[in-house]
């Protein structure tokens, strides 16, 4: 469990960590193999021991981190693609979210937490497969302030930019979970292309 100090913003990069790895594992992005048991907000979860993977996932997540202390962060989008096009979006919206300190914070959210992640378990049992060796990547929707400011931060200078320019005219949103406390405003969905897909080449994340 994360220290008193933690602060929501750096809940909430955990909470996205836990999903995007569960994603991936529930999804068949990556073997089985790669992934081990764990336990995240009381439920069974998994987690990549994949070096590599795992620098891209932190890398990522150190971003996020960076536009929730500059409150620049609108979305976080979990893409699921083949070729160019794509066959899943999990957007999560940051509708609103506000700093505040207690002991209880963890303890305050942790169910919310727990309830996103069974609903995003729930959804995925109601998706088709996906087709055989599909890719990922990790898009952020920021203000134009925050790209500002990034840009001009050197500690991030390395960072890539690619734009999403997946093809998804044919489309299904999915509605997962939204949440509102007088601290924190969330919402989930679940994009799914409708198209059959299975015959796409492999996309390269």
């Amino acid at each position: 469990m994360p220290g008193e100090e933690s602060t929501i913003h750096q809940l909430l990069c955990e909470f996205f960590e836990v999903i995007i790895h569960n994603i991936l594992y529930r999804r068949h992005v990556y073997p089985k193999s790669i992934f081990i048991k764990t336990k995240s907000y009381g439920i069974p979860a998994f987690q990549s021991i994949h070096p590599q993977l795992n620098e891209y996932i932190l890398e990522t997540l150190k971003v996020v981190l960076f536009h929730l202390k500059n409150k620049t962060l609108k979305t976080l989008i979990i893409t699921i693609a083949t070729g160019k096009v794509f066959l899943e979006r999990y957007v999560i919206n940051l509708l609103e979210i506000k700093e505040y300190a207690t002991n209880d914070l963890y303890q305050s959210l942790e169910g919310v937490f727990k309830k996103f992640c069974l609903k995003i378990e729930t959804a995925i049992e109601s998706l088709n497969n996906v087709p055989k060796d599909p890719g990922f990547l990790i898009h952020l929707e920021v203000t134009n302030h925050g790209m500002i400011v990034f840009n001009e931060s050197p500690e991030y200078s390395h960072f890539p930019w690619y734009s999403d320019n997946l093809n998804d005219e044919s489309s299904e949103i999915i509605p997962i979970y939204n949440f509102e406390s007088e601290n924190i405003k969330l919402d989930m969905v679940v994009e799914k292309n409708v198209l059959d897909l299975n015959h796409h080449e492999s996309f390269i994340s």
